[in-house]
């Protein structure tokens, strides 16, 4: 897991500054670049399997899987991650801000549509992932938490606000801050995880994921529903980890995708 850790806290300064770059040009980085720098970074782990679509897809979806796979039973928990990028609103009167401008895209047909696909799955979570430059970044001081380069939430609170669309107010950085997380949440947890990590070098395991996670649920009193893992792991992803992909599966493939095998 060192090798997770620090990649999730470096990642998202090289985020934070590659963004930075675009601030003045006259065409933005979407987020699917930045998904696509961030998917790239999993490759050459032994244990970490990555995917890409055949056909490109639109917006900035990418998948995560943690799976502990045995022989005889494996379990899993998956992510399915929605990406925002921050944008500098400059004004002469009032206070300038930064704002995820496009949280409501579609009047909230997309977090709509993102909710209820991962509503029908078994032990899927809706996320939604905060890309932001360096000058919307902010240290965590007493009463906030830090802004990085890459922050997430749940998916959910995302929903409670932006279902039918929202103002500006309910875009903002600042309306976030204190609703997101660091990405290292996910890869340099407190002890105890779920399950010892014999090999520090292996993702954190479905168990770690969702003790990770229901730990912030609980500690923020967030109305949203614990999550477990299951051992009912599509079949697909199975012949992925024994190396059996079939040509099926691979034009299945929707999004970016990243499979964590513990």
């Amino acid at each position: 897991m060192p090798f997770l850790c620090n990649l999730s806290r470096n990642i998202p300064i090289f985020v934070s500054n590659f963004l930075e770059r675009d601030r003045h040009v006259h065409r933005n980085f979407k987020e699917e670049t930045i998904t696509d720098i961030i998917t790239a970074s999993f490759l050459g782990h032994p244990t970490i399997h990555v995917d890409l679509p055949d056909e490109p897809t639109t917006g900035g979806d990418m998948e995560w899987i943690f799976i502990s796979y045995g022989r005889k039973k494996s379990s899993m928990i998956r992510l399915i991650i929605q990406s925002k990028r921050s944008f500098y609103h400059k004004l002469k009167v009032k206070p300038s801000y930064w704002a995820y401008d496009q949280l409501d895209h579609g009047k909230g047909s997309q977090v709509n549509t993102l909710i209820s696909y991962c509503s029908s799955c078994v032990a899927t979570l809706p996320i939604y992932m905060f890309y932001n430059p360096t000058s919307a970044c902010m240290k965590a001081t007493a009463k906030a938490r830090s802004v990085d380069g890459i922050n997430w939430t749940f998916g959910k609170l995302v929903h409670s606000v932006a279902s039918s669309g929202c103002g500006i107010d309910l875009k903002k950085v600042t309306y976030w801050q204190n609703k997101s997380y660091p990405l290292s949440t996910w890869f340099c947890p407190s002890p105890p995880l779920s399950s010892p990590i014999i090999d520090p070098f292996l993702p954190p395991t479905p168990g770690d994921i969702a003790l990770t996670i229901n730990n912030i649920i609980r500690d923020n009193k967030l109305d949203i529903g614990e999550l477990s893992p299951t051992e009912n792991v599509p079949a697909e992803f199975l012949r992925k980890l024994d190396g059996q992909q079939t040509r099926q599966d691979r034009e299945s493939i929707t999004r970016p995708r990243v499979i964590f095998q513990s």
